[in-house]
């Protein structure tokens, strides 16, 4: 989103992503401006460099969105990540900014340690960033955004999910910094394609739409779900996951995983794959999580490969559902093959 309004206001940024930004066709760009946008994490830079991508950067404007236990292949403990991120923070020099989600207990706690200036946003009040209003429509969210409690923008975001209004409060917040107006920041994100595979509608065959989305940390199937449902509040989700990931092929998140999937109808979910080197005890159990589910009420089913997801859905999807594929990799083609055999059905 920073690149984008940036790039729609002629300031020619460069930028890295962790994802295909859907205007440009790609997740990097060299511009000829002076700006550049990097996407980071705390995850190792590479299997010979286990620092933290972020802290290679030397950024003047850095951006916390959140800050929560992940990649247990990595860290033991969330305060050892926590330790990652007051680092990142310590990287932006007293004279840059750093932009903070203030609804996020550990980003209050890590921003602590910033010598920069701090500019907090969140949902409520009592931030210089804030969200007045936000609605779900048919085109995307009508938001109405506020600094210091004053009504600063207003406008219609083309994505989905309150998380994304966050995103955009935060990028907006950045632009400002950078002498662009906060409804001229916002106006910009009107004409914001988004990015591959998150939230990404790829099709839609016999009445059925299919999403292909990235999320596999239960926060971000939580979040992803809710925003689906929110776009389509009349409609069957149904929610296809699979566990991919090192950290969700372990049992780490198995008990989180549950309230992950509250706004889903059905869910079903793929056995991780790969998981000989884990040890038995640690390993992920879709059955178990399907199990779960369905002690609370909502109707799950697990399946131990993808062939047999597909034969599920062939006779199970009905004119009108929504399904959101969620995985961090191709899940064996399986939203091309679902797309395949609606057509053909």
């Amino acid at each position: 989103m920073i690149a984008w309004i940036l790039h729609a206001e002629g300031l020619d940024p460069g930028f890295m992503i962790g994802g295909i930004a859907a205007h440009f066709g790609r997740n990097y760009r060299l511009g000829r401006g002076g700006h550049f946008v990097v996407e980071g994490d705390e995850y190792d830079t590479a299997y010979f460099e286990k620092t933290p991508k972020f802290l290679h950067y030397q950024p003047d404007v850095g951006v916390i969105t959140s800050c929560e236990f992940d990649h247990g292949d990595i860290y033991a403990s969330l305060d050892e990540i926590k330790e990652q991120f007051r680092s990142f923070a310590r990287l932006i020099p007293p004279n840059g900014r750093l932009i903070a989600n203030l609804d996020d207990a550990d980003v209050v706690e890590v921003a602590a340690a910033a010598t920069a200036r701090v500019e907090g946003y969140k949902a409520g009040r009592s931030a210089e960033w804030t969200v007045g209003e936000a609605m779900a429509t048919s085109s995307g969210m009508q938001v109405t955004l506020a600094r210091n409690g004053h009504e600063a923008a207003r406008g219609i975001l083309p994505v989905t999910g309150f998380h994304n209004v966050l995103n955009a409060l935060a990028a907006v917040a950045v632009a400002v910094g950078e002498g662009i107006s906060p409804q001229s920041a916002l106006s910009r994100l009107e004409s914001f394609r988004g990015v591959k595979r998150r939230q990404e509608v790829v099709g839609e065959e016999a009445g059925v739409t299919v999403i292909d989305d990235f999320a596999h940390h239960p926060t971000a199937v939580k979040v992803t779900c809710a925003g689906i449902r929110r776009r389509y509040p009349k409609r069957r989700l149904v929610t296809v996951f699979e566990p991919r990931t090192n950290t969700s092929r372990r049992s780490v998140f198995q008990a989180a995983y549950v309230s992950a999937f509250y706004d889903a109808d059905l869910i079903v979910l793929r056995e991780p794959r790969d998981v000989g080197a884990i040890p038995e005890s640690d390993r992920f159990d879709s059955a178990r999580l399907a199990r779960d589910l369905k002690s609370g009420g909502q109707e799950a089913r697990a399946f131990g490969d993808t062939d047999g997801i597909v034969a599920f859905l062939s006779t199970e999807l009905h004119y009108g559902d929504v399904v959101l594929v969620m995985s961090n990799g191709s899940f064996d083609g399986l939203v091309g093959r679902v797309l395949a055999m609606l057509k053909e059905r």
